[in-house]
């Protein structure tokens, strides 16, 4: 987390304010998922805070029927949704400039996590809804997730976008040959 705050320090100008926000709403956004995992009984679950990226929970647990992958989904941007609306009801009341930074970084954040592209949650849960059954409609998904991600950052100057984009199309690359290798490994048995 410090390593994240502390990159996020610098590249926002070094407004610590906007820092902590920011570290709070992902904080917050992660703990949704990692609560919910806990609750599905995942195991060995785990945070992590990534500098410039954000933040991930991982877990692992044996065939997770769609529902639940759809809950520990949504259990990410959801609580920040609520909790930027709330904000943004009692603003009127408040003459905090931060309560109206929270807010909007609470909704920006969350809402922009549900766009139907991988890695974002919006994404994932396409992904557990829709295709959760076939590899290759996932790897297609995945492979028009990460050009759409890089064109995007490419379109707007965007180089963290385009190296997540760039990252995602290896990732990519790599599930193909895995997915490949399952396929010839079955054939032999």
């Amino acid at each position: 987390i410090l390593l994240f705050a502390g990159a996020f320090y610098f590249f926002f100008g070094q407004d610590w304010q906007l820092v902590l926000t920011l570290v709070v709403v992902v904080f917050i956004h992660e703990m949704g998922h990692l609560l919910a995992m806990k609750a599905f009984g995942y195991q060995d679950v785990q945070m992590l805070f990534v500098p410039f990226f954000g933040a991930f929970v991982s877990g692992d647990k044996q065939r997770v029927p769609q529902w639940q992958k759809a809950v520990v989904t949504l259990a990410g941007p959801m609580p920040g949704i609520i909790i930027g609306l709330i904000l943004f009801y009692f603003l009127p009341q408040s003459d905090l400039p931060i309560l109206l930074k929270a807010a909007n970084i609470f909704l920006f954040l969350n809402v922009f996590n549900l766009l139907p592209v991988n890695p974002l949650d919006g994404g994932r849960l396409i992904e557990a809804i829709f295709f959760s059954g076939s590899k290759v409609v996932q790897l297609v998904f995945s492979l028009i997730s990460a050009v759409l991600l890089l064109g995007v950052g490419v379109y707007f100057n965007e180089i963290f976008m385009m190296i997540f984009g760039g990252f995602m199309l290896v990732g990519v690359y790599n599930q193909y040959h895995n997915y490949r290798l399952q396929r010839y490994i079955s054939h032999i048995n």
